[in-house]
């Protein structure tokens, strides 16, 4: 291998190295044009005397003409993927490729014609820089298409194979057998031609594929989201729930985490949209669920269930700090302007019930559980907290946490906390 082609060839290599998707562009973009762009002028010198006086590297010590193609087509590859143009890259890199196989191909068979001056070493080189080159961009274009692990990548990758694989056994076949080495160069280009052809026929295929393939994933994907998502407020719905109640109901039985359910009902619902109209108790109903949202932790699951109804379940939380959130909750509910009607705020509160799960205890009833607490908190006068009545919950003082003057709490101090 040449010094100058060695040199250029650890240039490439450089500059495909810092293309990664994750590099920072700003940072890196100006020195790979700069590698990319010196290799490109580097193998135009040998083309045009001029600029390899330039370059003061006169013969013997120029680049092969052969090297001089190969490098000129990766180091253009990168020039074109850089500007944005990344189909013309990934052409670029095709031909590139082709020509490394036909190179290490020629080298074995030992095709002067076809070799010049290059030696197997370089096509090796020049072979792993061309794939190199469209791994560095599989997140775009044809390589994302031919890489992904859809389907369409799956069949577009053992056709590629098959539709390469077959002429190449079948030309060297053909080569090996033909003691008089009269067509051997003939030959090897017409299967690299035949491969090369495969290869971008069946791109165009599973780009074209890929794109079907996605809009059915998305739709697919869309469907999933609208059968967890409640279509009003963007929430969890009850089936929804019901998953994430089984995920703690196992993390309960392995590890012993507790976990706490909250049913929420904004209270007078009704006479807000008799106030207002429908759309307007829809426009509360999606403020609500915001700001219940903004009272929780990421880690907590907000469903809308029915009507103006709300369940929460909170893992990791025992009784007491289940009734904080409640109370968090309801307080953040009370304070918000959720319902403003000519120019007049209308108040809106919540009625929560609190239950703490038991082993052993089902979705329904801890469901059943907690709604009797909801029913109980509005029979007591609406916008407060009820703990819900259940065997083997704990007995918890909550006189502390009960909410200030104003009174509409739990229902609560020590004496509503029931176990």
């Amino acid at each position: 291998m040449h010094e100058l082609t060695s040199v250029a060839g650890l240039a490439l290599a450089l500059a495909i190295g810092l293309r990664g998707p994750r590099a920072p562009r700003e940072t890196v973009s100006r020195v790979v044009v700069a590698l990319a762009f010196a290799v490109l002028m580097l193998s135009l010198g040998r083309f045009v005397p001029e600029l390899e006086r330039f370059y003061g590297v006169q013969s013997p010590y120029s680049v092969a003409r052969h090297s001089a193609i190969s490098l000129g087509l990766v180091a253009a590859a990168i020039l074109a993927q850089e500007r944005g143009a990344f189909l013309l890259g990934a052409g670029l890199f095709y031909v590139a490729l082709g020509s490394g196989i036909v190179q290490i191909a020629a080298n074995l068979f030992q095709m002067r014609d076809v070799i010049g001056a290059m030696s197997l070493a370089t096509a090796v080189m020049l072979l792993l820089l061309a794939i190199g080159g469209m791994l560095g961009r599989a997140n775009r274009g044809v390589m994302r298409v031919l890489l992904n692990t859809h389907a369409s990548g799956r069949q577009a990758r053992m056709q590629i194979l098959l539709g390469v694989a077959g002429p190449l056994i079948f030309g060297f076949f053909y080569i090996l057998v033909d003691q008089e080495r009269t067509v051997h160069a003939e030959v090897l280009l017409l299967v690299v031609t035949i491969a090369g052809f495969n290869i971008g026929l069946i791109s165009l295929m599973a780009m074209s594929f890929e794109r079907t393939d996605y809009a059915r994933r998305e739709l697919e994907r869309q469907m999933a989201q609208q059968a967890l998502e409640d279509g009003l407020t963007g929430l969890f719905n009850r089936a929804m729930l019901e998953r994430r109640f089984s995920r703690a109901v196992v993390q309960g039985n392995k590890h012993g985490v507790p976990f706490a359910f909250l049913m929420l009902d904004l209270d007078f619902f009704k006479r807000i949209n008799d106030l207002g109209g429908h759309d307007f108790g829809d426009t509360v109903l999606r403020r609500a669920a915001k700001v219940m949202l903004g009272a929780l932790r990421h880690d907590d699951t907000l469903a809308r269930i029915g009507g103006e109804e709300f369940a929460v379940l909170l893992p990791g939380a025992d009784l007491e700090a289940a009734f904080e959130v409640a109370e968090r909750l309801r307080q953040s509910i009370a304070g918000a302007h959720l319902a403003t009607l000519k120019g007049h705020r209308v108040p809106v509160t919540a009625s929560v019930g609190v239950a703490q799960w038991c082993p052993g205890e089902s979705f329904q009833h801890i469901y059943v559980r907690t709604d009797h607490a909801l029913y109980r908190a509005k029979a007591k006068g609406r916008n407060r907290v009820m703990i819900a009545d259940g065997e083997g919950a704990v007995q918890v003082d909550l006189s502390e946490f009960a909410p200030s003057a104003g009174g509409s709490s739990s229902g609560s101090k020590a004496g509503d906390a029931e176990s």
